[in-house]
């Protein structure tokens, strides 16, 4: 039996439109047959679409409001287009309409429309979003203290300690002893730009995807986003952050031969926690901060009867946590140090307040370049992303840190 083809579907759903009685049921049932049709033929059903739509005025229906879809559509197209610097690029008219979706709201994006070839659609932008905070939870608003700005200009965000203060009584008739408040801001420079670093393909290439070209740019550019912005925002948070500890090691627990120079036992994370003021201890936002390598040393740790040392549990918001304290899971990290490697006191843990640690993001920064003419002669188009952020502590250098940190061992 013959495969339907579009005109197949495009018959029976012309047989439903013919029905004196045309239901909502015969409406759904349409819009499925019409879907069907559309995706064998992307030109079959516009004038069955119009059809429709007019008997379901005629009929008290609801009418199915097509912009958003044809506007997201046209995204879409000019967008793959675009990418691929094909012959059936968009005019400049399409390149309009899709800059005007932009700042309507419908799509989203930076640089929109630009004839220089800046701009990323809104889901290309969310999905680069996703995959950094899936990567690297210092990307989480809802671990860290997320800021967006509109321009990338020098700004600065008020900060404060009051770990010591504390009410009194005082006397009838007396006067109200004074308690300073150490008071003072972060200061944040220009925003810089991160660059993703260049990407070509081959036109033959993009030209025969089987899948989305931005999907597979978005994974090359979070990625390389996470590895560079990451080092950095680890290099920001040790800045306010004190040595809380250095690791003495498990081999008081675990019986072996492991030392604080290549090992974290369990004295070694109660000393950290001991050195962090309990006024950050009771922050919403306090955690621990390592990379996934080190959660899985300290899961490895057991005591001499080979049970495990360590206990995790869960949270009702699904974190991992250690000591009733979410594990926030940072790739650039140092891992704990190796046995039998040269010893360089890596720092493996962070613990405290990270709602103190502000990640500052040029709200519409992220953007991509797309290159037609710089590798023309070997057939190649190249691709470079760009995002504006920078981070650092909420912390003034003469008050008590908000963050602490464990050492390995030097010796």
């Amino acid at each position: 039996m013959p495969a339907k083809t579009h005109l197949d579907y495009l018959s029976e759903a012309e047989s439903l439109l013919n029905r004196s009685n045309f239901t909502k049921e015969d409406r759904s049932r349409f819009e499925s047959l019409l879907q069907i049709a559309a995706a064998l033929n992307p030109n079959a059903g516009a004038a069955m679409e119009h059809r429709t739509d007019a008997l379901a005025r005629e009929l008290g229906l609801p009418v199915r409001d097509r912009t958003h879809e044809t506007r997201v559509q046209l995204c879409s197209d000019s967008f793959r287009s675009w990418l691929r610097g094909s012959p059936g690029e968009p005019v400049d008219a399409r390149k309009i309409e899709f800059r005007d979706g932009m700042i309507e709201g419908d799509l989203g994006g930076a640089y929109p429309g630009s004839p220089s070839g800046y701009f990323v659609p809104v889901g290309m932008a969310d999905r680069i979003t996703s995959m950094l905070r899936a990567t690297d939870d210092l990307w989480r608003p809802d671990v860290v203290n997320l800021v967006v700005t509109t321009t990338g200009n020098a700004f600065a965000l008020p900060t404060q300690d009051d770990t010591t203060g504390q009410a009194v009584i005082i006397e009838e008739s007396q006067q109200t002893q004074e308690q300073d408040l150490l008071t003072g801001s972060l200061q944040f420079g220009r925003c810089p730009t991160w660059r993703s670093g260049g990407v070509t393909c081959s036109n033959e290439l993009l030209a025969d995807m089987a899948f989305d070209p931005a999907e597979w740019l978005s994974a090359v550019f979070a990625i390389r986003f996470a590895r560079g912005i990451g080092k950095r925002n680890v290099q920001n948070l040790l800045a306010g952050a004190a040595l809380g500890t250095v690791a003495t090691g498990s081999s008081d627990t675990d019986g072996s031969h492991a030392d604080g120079s290549d090992s974290v036992g369990y004295g070694d994370l109660l000393n950290l926690m001991d050195a962090l003021d309990p006024a950050y201890i009771a922050s919403e936002k306090c955690g621990w901060v390592m990379s996934f390598g080190t959660l899985i040393q300290l899961m490895k740790v057991k005591d001499q009867v080979n049970r495990p040392v360590f206990h995790f549990k869960t949270n009702s918001n699904g974190d991992l946590t250690l000591f009733e304290k979410p594990i926030r899971i940072c790739p650039s990290m140092q891992a704990i140090g190796t046995s039998g490697s040269p010893v360089v006191g890596n720092i493996p843990i962070i613990f405290g307040d990270l709602g103190r640690f502000v990640v500052r993001q040029v709200g519409d920064s992220m953007a991509m370049i797309r290159s037609i003419e710089l590798y023309a002669e070997y057939d190649q188009s190249w691709f470079d992303g760009r995002l504006r952020v920078q981070s650092g502590v909420l912390w003034q250098q003469t008050a008590v840190p908000p963050l602490v940190y464990l050492q390995n061992a030097t010796s």
